[in-house]
């Protein structure tokens, strides 16, 4: 499998729905039942697992990930799959989604790449708004 992507929420299904165009192979992991037929429902292949469950999170690894992409709503539950995707066999990269920038330290000792969305926002604001409005 290219990418395991852990939340289904709006990011989540986009990234999924981008990598799935792009001709690779995702499964999109979730505890909320809703948020997985949503992800369904947009023709992308999920699974109800438990989040707080490191070794449930750990089983719907199918043998070998390329990436897995950690986008859930809150750094505590970013960083405990974070946690059990960085130590299991098989995932090769492990992404992870730092909501607030300031709890990024705990990432640090985690095999992990960070992507904080507060510092993407504010860079892509702060482009968008230095650019001159087209006449």
């Amino acid at each position: 499998m290219d990418t395991l992507i852990v939340g289904s929420g709006d990011l989540s299904r986009r990234v999924a729905t981008r990598l799935d165009a792009d001709g690779r192979t995702c499964l999109v992991v979730d505890d909320d039942r809703v948020r997985v037929d949503r992800a369904r429902a947009a023709g992308l292949r999920a699974k109800r697992v438990d989040l707080r469950d490191a070794y449930a999170l750990r089983t719907v690894v199918p043998g070998r990930v390329a990436t897995a992409v950690v986008t859930t709503d809150t750094d505590s539950r970013n960083l405990l799959a974070a946690q059990s995707l960085a130590s299991a066999d098989g995932v090769e990269r492990v992404v992870v989604l730092l909501n607030h920038p300031a709890n990024g330290v705990v990432f640090d000792d985690l095999a992990v790449e960070t992507v904080c969305s507060t510092n993407v926002l504010a860079d892509a604001l702060a482009t968008t708004a230095d650019r001159p409005l087209l006449p």
